[in-house]
C-alpha cells in the first residue's frame, strides 16, 4: 500500500479508497501535515511507499506528485495509478504511468499526467455535472511533478478570498487546460471502470460553481470517457451529502460514504450515511 505525508515523520489514520487489486494503494492523510496553516511550503503532501518489511522505513515517491492526496486505485491491466487531489477548488485528477507498465510498481520511475478534457468547453465543465455528462479524457505529462507549492493572495480559480497554497504541479497543469475538480475524493477500480468522487461538485446557495454536495464519475479505461454517474441536486442533502468515499461489490453495487455533517429532513435530523447509488437514477 502507499501512505501519504508532509515533510514530518509521523503517519496516522484517515484512510481512503483504493481498487481490488493486489498492488492497490491505500492512502492515509498525515494529521500533522493536513493542520498545517496554508503558507507551509513542502508541508504538502508526498506519497511513500509502504514496505511489508517491518524494519524497512516507507520510500518517499516525489514522482507521484506533490499535492494534497487523496485516494489512489491501480488499473491493473496498465500497471496505471489513478490518483485523486483535495484542494478546495482547485483539484487536478492524477495517473502515474510506471515506465515498465504493471510489472515495475510505483518504486519505478515513470510519468505523472494531469487530465484535460478533450474539445472546447473550457477547463471548469467538471464542477457542476449533471448526470449523463460526458468528456473524452487527454493527459498532459507533468514536467515538474516535485514543485513547491505556489501561495496565491487572491485565488479566482477556486472563489477563495482568502491566501492560499496551490500545488505546483496542478498550476502547471491548469496553465496548459487541464481539468479542474472541486475537491477529489475516493477512488475505486472495478472491472474496467475506475470510480471517482468530487465531494463539492455542483452548485452552491447563490450559485457558485464547485460549492456544491458531491457527484460521482464513471472513468471507462479503455475509452478513456467520463461519465457523471450521479450528482446532488442544489439544495438536496436527503439525496446526497458530500459523498466521501467509494466502494463497488463484486456484484457491481456502487456504495458511498457521506462526510458532510448532519441535515434536517421533514423536520428529522439525519447524520452521515452509506447511500446505494444507481448509475444516472439517484440514490437509495
Amino acid at each position: 500500500s502507499c501512505l501519504l505525508r508532509g515533510e514530518s515523520d509521523h503517519f496516522v489514520d484517515a484512510a481512503c479508497a483504493g481498487g481490488d487489486h493486489h498492488r492497490a494503494v491505500e492512502p492515509h492523510r498525515d494529521a500533522r501535515a493536513g493542520r498545517q496553516p496554508r503558507g507551509q511550503g513542502r508541508e504538502q503532501p508526498l506519497v511513500d511507499r509502504m514496505l511489508r518489511e517491518a524494519a524497512r522505513a516507507p520510500r518517499p515517491l516525489p514522482q507521484l506528485g506533490r499535492f494534497r492526496h487523496e485516494a489512489a486505485a491501480v488499473d491493473p491491466r496498465s500497471g496505471a495509478v489513478y490518483l485523486t487531489e483535495d484542494t478546495p477548488g482547485v483539484s487536478g485528477f492524477y495517473r502515474f504511468l510506471p515506465a515498465g507498465g504493471g510489472a515495475s510498481g510505483l518504486v519505478a520511475p515513470g510519468r505523472l499526467q494531469i487530465a484535460r478534457l478533450a474539445g472546447a468547453g473550457g477547463a471548469d465543465r467538471l464542477l457542476v455535472p449533471h448526470p449523463g455528462d460526458t468528456h473524452d479524457l487527454e493527459w498532459l505529462d507533468v514536467e515538474s511533478p516535485d514543485a513547491d507549492p505556489v501561495r496565491l493572495a487572491a485565488n479566482a480559480l477556486s472563489g477563495q478570498t482568502e491566501p492560499m497554497l496551490v500545488a505546483g504541479c496542478t498550476l502547471e497543469g491548469l496553465r496548459r487546460g487541464a481539468a479542474r475538480m472541486s475537491r477529489g475524493e475516493g477512488l475505486w477500480h472495478a472491472g474496467d471502470r475506475l470510480y471517482a468522487v468530487d465531494t463539492a461538485a455542483g452548485s452552491g446557495p447563490d450559485g457558485q460553481p464547485g460549492q456544491g454536495r458531491g457527484a460521482v464519475w464513471e472513468l471507462h479505461l479503455g475509452e478513456q470517457r467520463l461519465r457523471c454517474i450521479f450528482a446532488t441536486p442544489a439544495d438536496a442533502p436527503d439525496v446526497g451529502n458530500h459523498a466521501d468515499n467509494i466502494t463497488v461489490s463484486p456484484r457491481g453495487g456502487i456504495l458511498v460514504f457521506e462526510d458532510g455533517g448532519t441535515h434536517l429532513d421533514q423536520g428529522q435530523e439525519i447524520g452521515t450515511r452509506i447511500l446505494g447509488i444507481r448509475p444516472c437514477a439517484g440514490s437509495y
